[in-house]
C-alpha cells in the first residue's frame, strides 16, 4: 500500500479526493482526520501570499516528522514550487508527479513567461523596470496615451505584488515597490476582465478543461484575486473563447516540447474583442476543486486521480474527458483585514442562508486570529455570482462581499444617501418573526417593501433578489416595534404600510382592484391597460415581470376603481400608466381616463405611458388636465435596447424625443416632463449621452437601477455595485447641475426606488428626532 500525504495550501483542496491521500499537510486546515495545518497548530491563519519563515519551518518540520514515521511516504503537492524552495533534498526526494525545478522556475516567473511567449500569442505591450524606475510621470512618456497602469512582480500569487499606479496614488505606490526588485509594467486597462483554463498534461498529451471568470477585485491599489465563477465564463462570446482555446492549445504545444507533466493555469485578459496572455501557474489553481465537483458529478476521477494513475499505472486520459463537462459552480474567498468588515455577522447570514452551495471553513472559527490580508473562507454556489456586463467588465453581487463596518449617521446627507442607495440595490433580510408577518405589509413594485424611516425618507428595499438572504441590512422587532439593522448595529426604527383594503376589493365585473390600481407612497397608480401588448406578443423586456398573459378590464372597472379610492384612500396625485396598451391606439383610452379623473377631482395627474407618434396628442393630454408626464426611454442606445426590448425597443429615439420636446413646449422645462433610463443595461458611454440630451432639453432625467426579477430573462443578472450607483448618481446630477435640472422626480415620495435623493429628508427626519 503507498502512503501518499497531499501537501497544500488549503484542507479542501481534495475535499471531493480525500480517499486518495493518508492525510494531508497545509498552510491552512482543521487540524483533524488526518490534516497537519500550520493554522490549527497556531490557532491563527497567516496571509500566506506572503513570505513566512514560521510558515516554512511548519511545514518542513512536519514534512520530516512523517517522514521519520513513514520512511517511503510520497508528497504530492499543490505546489512543487514551493516544496523546492525550501531547500531541503530529503524532502525532494519524497515528491512524486512534480516537475524540473528549472522548468516551474521559467514558468512561473512572469517576465520570462512573456518574453518567452510573446512570439505565439498576443501579449499586452509590457516593459520591464526596476522598481525605483516606477514613477509615474515617467511610465506616462513611455505609455504617452495612457493614465493609468499596472505594476506587477515576477513572481507571487493572488495579487499579492500586483498593482495599478495613477496620477492620484503614485506616490503611495511607490512607496511599496522594492527599489531594487524588477517589475513588469504594462498599461491599466480597466475595461477588462480576466480568464483562467487548466490544462493537464499527460507525457504524451494534453487536455484543456472548461474556464472560469476570475473575480479580482481592486482593494488598496492592489489587484487581489478572490474567486472564479464557471458558470458566467459559458456566457463569454464565442468569438473571444475561440480565441482562448487557440491560444492555450498553441502555449501547451510549446509546453509539451518541454515534456511538463501534470496541471497547470493560464490566465488570459480580454479587453473588447482582444485576448491577451498573462501568466502561467504551473501548479494547481484555487479553482480546481471546482473542476473536482463538477467530474465527481458526472462519476469521473478528479484531476488528482488522474495524475497518480498517470505517474503510477501510465493510464492515458479519454481524449474527450472534459468536453462535455458544465462546471456550475462558483466560489468567493473571504480575505482578512482588521477592523474593516464585521466577519462575525457576515458568516452568521452565509450559515443561515438556503442560497449558497456549500461553506468552506478550512478550520476558521468566528473571532479566530488572523493576520492582514489572510485568507480565511471561502463559499462556493451553483450559481453565477458575476455578470459580465456593458462595460466590457463584470459586475459581482455586493451581498457576496463581507459588509464594512459603518456607523449610519442619519443627520448626514451622504449617509443617508449611501443607507437608501444601498437598500435599493441590496435588499433586506428579515428575522423569524418579521418573516412571518410579511404577508401583512403592502408589497412594493418590483418584489419589494417600501421602507418607512420618516414620513418622507422611504425606500425601496427588494426582497426576492438573489442572495438578499446575505444583506447586510435586517429587520428585526427591537421593543415590539420594527428596526433597521446594519449588521450587528441599530439604524432606527421603521414602518412598513399593512396591506390596503382595496387589495380585497372587486368591481361589479368581477375584477380584483391590484389589477387596475396600486398605491405606492403618496400615489395612486391606474393602470390604463390590462396586459403588456409586448409581452402578449412574446416581444416583451427581458427585465420586466410585467405578466402578458389575457385579461381583461373595461372603462366600467376602471371608473368604479377610480370612484372607489377618490372616496376611501389617501394619496396626494394619480399615475396612469403600468403595462403598455396596443401601440399607438392606446391614446384613446389614456384620454377618457384623464377626463374622467378631471371631472370628479382636481390632484395633479402624472402620465407615464409610450410616447404617442402624433405629437398633437400632447396637446390633447395638456387639454385635458395632465399636470406631468414621462415617456420613459429606457435603454437609450435602440441598438441594445432592440435586444434587450425586443418590441418596447423598436420604437425609436427620434420618436421619444419628438414627443419630449414638444413636452417641453406645452409644459415647460420646469421638471413636469420626465424620461426615465435604465442603469446597468447599456455602457455608461451611450447612458450619460442619455442623460445629457435630456438634461439639456429641459426634461428630468429619472434613473431607475437594474434590478434582477424572478421570472424574467435577466434574473440572474448581477446589478451595478452599490459603489458604482454612487459613482453614476453623481455623474449624473454634475451633468443635470450645468442645465439647472435636479435628477428626478421631484416628488421626494415617488424617489422611493430611483437613483435620486432629495437632502430634506434629512432636515426633516432631524427634526422628527
Amino acid at each position: 500500500m503507498k502512503h501518499i500525504y497531499w501537501v497544500g495550501i488549503k484542507e479542501s483542496e481534495i475535499k471531493v479526493c480525500k480517499h486518495l491521500f493518508e492525510g494531508s499537510v497545509t498552510f491552512i486546515g482543521s487540524g483533524k482526520d488526518g490534516n497537519i495545518s500550520f493554522s490549527s497548530s497556531q490557532n491563527y491563519t497567516i496571509n500566506y501570499n506572503e513570505d513566512s519563515i514560521e510558515l516554512d519551518n511548519f511545514i518542513k518540520n512536519s514534512l520530516h516528522s512523517i517522514i521519520n514515521k513513514i520512511p517511503d511516504v510520497l508528497f504530492f503537492c499543490y505546489t512543487t514550487s514551493y516544496i523546492y524552495s525550501l531547500e531541503d533534498e530529503e524532502i525532494n526526494k519524497h515528491i512524486i508527479c512534480g516537475n524540473n525545478r528549472d522548468t516551474l522556475q521559467l514558468l512561473r516567473n512572469k517576465m520570462n513567461s512573456r518574453l518567452w511567449l510573446n512570439k505565439y500569442v498576443p501579449v499586452l505591450p509590457t516593459i520591464i523596470l526596476s522598481g525605483s524606475e516606477c514613477q509615474y510621470h515617467y511610465l506616462c512618456s513611455l505609455f504617452p496615451s495612457e493614465i493609468a497602469f499596472t505594476i506587477q512582480g515576477c513572481t507571487g500569487a493572488g495579487g499579492i505584488d500586483t498593482y495599478i499606479m495613477s496620477l492620484d496614488n503614485y506616490n503611495e505606490i511607490r512607496e511599496r515597490l522594492y527599489k531594487n526588485h524588477i517589475y513588469l509594467i504594462s498599461p491599466y486597462k480597466a475595461k477588462s476582465y480576466s480568464t483562467n483554463i487548466h490544462v493537464l498534461f499527460t507525457e504524451n498529451n494534453y487536455y484543456i478543461t472548461p474556464g472560469s471568470i476570475q473575480i479580482v477585485e481592486y482593494e488598496n491599489g492592489r489587484m487581489i484575486y478572490r474567486g472564479s465563477d464557471f458558470i458566467e465564463y459559458q456566457n463569454i462570446s464565442s468569438e473571444i473563447i475561440t480565441k482562448i482555446i487557440k491560444y492555450t492549445k498553441t502555449l501547451a504545444e510549446k509546453l509539451k516540447v518541454m515534456s511538463y507533466t501534470g496541471v497547470l493555469g493560464i490566465d488570459y485578459l480580454i479587453s473588447g474583442s482582444e485576448v491577451y496572455f498573462l501568466e502561467i501557474n504551473p501548479r494547481f489553481q484555487s479553482s480546481t476543486p471546482m473542476i473536482n465537483l463538477a467530474l465527481k458529478e458526472k462519476g469521473l476521477p478528479s484531476i488528482q486521480e488522474m495524475m497518480l494513475k498517470m505517474f503510477f499505472q501510465k493510464n492515458e486520459i479519454p481524449d474527450n474527458i472534459f468536453d462535455d463537462l458544465k462546471i456550475n459552480h462558483s466560489s468567493y474567498i473571504v480575505d482578512y483585514e482588521k477592523g474593516s468588515c464585521n466577519y462575525s455577522v457576515y458568516l452568521q447570514n452565509v450559515m443561515h442562508s438556503n442560497e449558497i452551495e456549500e461553506l468552506v471553513l478550512d478550520g476558521y472559527y468566528d473571532g479566530m486570529e488572523c493576520q492582514t490580508g489572510a485568507s480565511i473562507f471561502s463559499i462556493t454556489f451553483n450559481k453565477s455570482i458575476t455578470s459580465l456586463n456593458s462595460n466590457n467588465s463584470f459586475n459581482l453581487y455586493d451581498n457576496i462581499k463581507p459588509f464594512p463596518v459603518r456607523r449610519i449617521d442619519l443627520c448626514s446627507v451622504k449617509d443617508c444617501q449611501w443607507l437608501k442607495f444601498s437598500i435599493m440595490n441590496q435588499g433586506v433580510c428579515f428575522s423569524d418573526n418579521v418573516r412571518e408577518q410579511l404577508p401583512l405589509f403592502q408589497k412594493g413594485v418590483y418584489s419589494s417593501l417600501d421602507i418607512y424611516l420618516s414620513d418622507c425618507f422611504i425606500i425601496n428595499a427588494p426582497i426576492e433578489m438573489p442572495f438578499h438572504s446575505l444583506s447586510p441590512f435586517k429587520i428585526d422587532y427591537l421593543n415590539n416595534n420594527l428596526a433597521l439593522f446594519y449588521g450587528d448595529e441599530f439604524i432606527s426604527n421603521i414602518s412598513i404600510r399593512e396591506k390596503n383594503d382595496y387589495c380585497d376589493q372587486y368591481t361589479k365585473n368581477g375584477v380584483n382592484f391590484q389589477r387596475i390600481s396600486f398605491i405606492a407612497t403618496d400615489r395612486l397608480r391606474i393602470h390604463h391597460s390590462p396586459t403588456c401588448v409586448f409581452q402578449t406578443q412574446k416581444k416583451g423586456c427581458k427585465f420586466c415581470d410585467v405578466p402578458g398573459q389575457s385579461m381583461y378590464f373595461d372603462e366600467d372597472d376602471i371608473n368604479e376603481v377610480i370612484d372607489w379610492h377618490l372616496k376611501h384612500s389617501n394619496f396626494r396625485h394619480i399615475l396612469i400608466g403600468g403595462a403598455s396598451g396596443t401601440y399607438p391606439q392606446e391614446y384613446v383610452r389614456i384620454l377618457k381616463i384623464v377626463k374622467y379623473i378631471r371631472n370628479k377631482s382636481e390632484k395633479p395627474i402624472y402620465l407615464m405611458t409610450l410616447p404617442p407618434k402624433e405629437t398633437s396628442i400632447l396637446d390633447e393630454y395638456y387639454a385635458a388636465g395632465v399636470n406631468e408626464v414621462a415617456f420613459n426611454i429606457e435603454i437609450y442606445n435602440r441598438d441594445v435596447a432592440k435586444k434587450i426590448m425586443p418590441g418596447k425597443g423598436q420604437i425609436s429615439l427620434s420618436t421619444y424625443q419628438a414627443a419630449l420636446l414638444h413636452s417641453v413646449e406645452l409644459w415647460k422645462n420646469t421638471g413636469k416632463v420626465r424620461s426615465l433610463l435604465v442603469y446597468g443595461l447599456e455602457n455608461d458611454a451611450t447612458f450619460f449621452e442619455g442623460i445629457e440630451w435630456l438634461a439639456s432639453n429641459g426634461i428630468q432625467p429619472i434613473i431607475s437601477p437594474f434590478r434582477a426579477l424572478n421570472g424574467t430573462a435577466y434574473s440572474n443578472t448581477v446589478p451595478p455595485s452599490t459603489q458604482k450607483l454612487i459613482e453614476i448618481y453623481d455623474t449624473a446630477s454634475k451633468i443635470c447641475k450645468k442645465y439647472h435640472i435636479e435628477l428626478g422626480p421631484d416628488c421626494m415620495y415617488c424617489q422611493n426606488n430611483t437613483l435620486s435623493f432629495d437632502s430634506r429628508v434629512v432636515f426633516l427626519f432631524d427634526k422628527k428626532n
